[in-house]
């Protein structure tokens, strides 16, 4: 039996986006008003905590980024959060598969001023290209969003032009302002009798990144205490440690092949109102603890209470 048959009674269709091919559900999701609430006071928290750059929109509104990407869960009402994202992918993909997103961000867009995404030639500009204005580095002229890696030194002489972050971008030392996870840089700090995730100081996209359950049976997309250590090592040598967070059980998505699903939800600046307005997002899911960036999932839109 076929995955699209495997799904059902959840109509899916393919979304094309560059060489991605993602296999999309037409069944909604709804982000509540109180995970929306929780999400808005712990951005309020975040651009306080959140390392300073010397960026246009840090220079100019005090904040990190005109736009965040909240990755978590929906905790019988509670937010529980993996991760606050400064500088999120992921916006063109929401724009093609979720009405209801498209019009608030276009809605929001009228508030904020002109820019074009500014992207490196490493990057597949694919997923930018649905919702904004693409160039290279030497064309652009005005107010840019930067779509490149912090080590692509050359991308910072744009930082008094960004509406978003550049040289911090994919830095996780919020979450242990935030409550969200420690610091460690030894495997004796590691909890033998709770599972947990391990992350690296700077990164996105999932990259260095290690599950452990500590269940005899864990499911799919977990290592072992061996391979974490391994792993944290590594991160010591090299980076000087790795933050760790209580393992957080996705949500059960209903669907067969794919029973774990995280929220990927968008928070937007207000600029004349000066708040963050609720966009709505995406669900993912997949047969894998590990949901962040994988090619083999399937998504659908999800829309604001």
């Amino acid at each position: 039996m076929n995955k699209e048959n495997r799904i059902t009674p959840f109509e899916a269709y393919k979304a094309r986006l560059g060489t991605w091919e993602i296999t999309t559900l037409k069944r909604e999701e709804v982000l509540s008003k109180g995970i929306q609430k929780q999400a808005i006071d712990l951005t309020d928290k975040w651009i306080n905590v959140f390392p300073k750059e010397s960026t246009w929109i840090q220079q100019n509104y005090g904040i990190p980024s005109l736009l965040v990407r909240f990755d978590g869960i929906d905790d019988n009402g509670i937010l529980r959060t993996y991760e606050i994202e400064d500088r999120p992918a992921g916006i063109g993909h929401t724009n093609l598969i979720n009405p209801d997103f498209k019009q608030r961000l276009s809605k929001l867009r009228e508030t904020w001023p002109e820019f074009d995404v500014a992207i490196s030639p490493l990057r597949d500009p694919a997923d930018d290209k649905l919702w904004c204005n693409v160039v290279d580095k030497n064309s652009a002229t005005g107010l840019v969003f930067v779509r490149a890696e912090p080590e692509e030194m050359q991308f910072r002489e744009l930082q008094s032009r960004s509406v978003s972050t550049i040289a911090t971008e994919g830095d996780k030392s919020y979450g242990v302002a935030l409550g969200l996870w420690k610091f460690i840089d030894s495997p004796t700090q590691f909890p033998r009798r709770r599972s947990f995730v391990l992350k690296a100081l700077q990164s996105s996209k999932g990259r260095n990144m290690a599950f452990y359950d500590v269940r005899s049976r864990p499911g799919p997309g977990n290592v072992k205490m061996k391979n974490a250590e391994k792993l944290l090592i590594e991160q010591v040598a090299t980076k000087g440690g790795m933050y760790i967070q209580e393992l957080i059980p996705p949500m059960q998505s209903g669907i067969d092949l794919y029973p774990f699903m995280i929220y990927r939800f968008f928070l937007g600046y207000d600029f004349k109102q000066k708040e963050w307005v609720p966009l709505g997002g995406t669900y993912f899911a997949r047969n894998n603890l590990k949901i962040h960036g994988a090619s083999d999932s399937v998504s659908g839109p999800l829309v604001i209470e």
